[in-house]
C-alpha cells in the first residue's frame, strides 16, 4: 500500500512537472516573441530617430541657405540704396547746374538787350547828327 502511494505521488509529480515544462516552454516562446517584438520596435525607433536627425540636418542646411540668401539680399538692398542716394545727389547737382546755367543765360540775355538798347541809342544819336 505504501509503495503504491509513493508511486502515485511520483506519477502526480511527473504529470505536474510535464505541465510545468510545457508551461515554461510556452513562457519562453512568448518571452522570445516579446523580445523580438521589442527589438523590432527598437530598430524601428532607431530608424525613425535617424530619419528625424537627417530631416533636422536638412532643415538646418536650408535655414543656413535661407540666412545666406537673406544676407545677400540685404547687401544688395543696401547697395541699391547707396546707388539711389548717389543718383539723387547727381540729380540735385545737375539741377543746380541747370539753374546756374539758366541764370547765366538770363544774365546774358539781359546784357544783350542792354547792349542792343545802347546800340540803338547810339545809332539814333548818329542819325541826328
Amino acid at each position: 500500500m505504501r509503495k503504491r502511494k509513493i508511486l502515485n505521488n511520483m506519477r502526480k509529480r511527473k504529470i505536474f512537472n510535464t505541465i510545468g515544462d510545457n508551461f515554461s516552454i510556452y513562457n519562453r516562446k512568448m518571452f522570445c516573441d516579446v523580445g523580438k517584438m521589442f527589438c523590432d520596435f527598437r530598430k524601428m525607433f532607431c530608424d525613425f530617430r535617424k530619419m528625424f536627425c537627417d530631416f533636422r540636418k536638412m532643415f538646418c542646411d536650408f535655414r543656413k541657405m535661407f540666412c545666406d540668401f537673406r544676407k545677400m539680399f540685404c547687401d544688395f538692398r543696401k547697395m541699391f540704396c547707396d546707388f539711389r542716394k548717389m543718383f539723387c545727389d547727381f540729380r540735385k547737382m545737375f539741377c543746380d547746374f541747370r539753374k546756374m546755367f539758366c541764370d547765366f543765360r538770363k544774365m546774358f540775355c539781359d546784357f544783350r538787350k542792354m547792349f542792343c538798347d545802347f546800340r540803338k541809342k547810339i545809332s539814333e544819336k548818329c542819325s541826328t547828327i
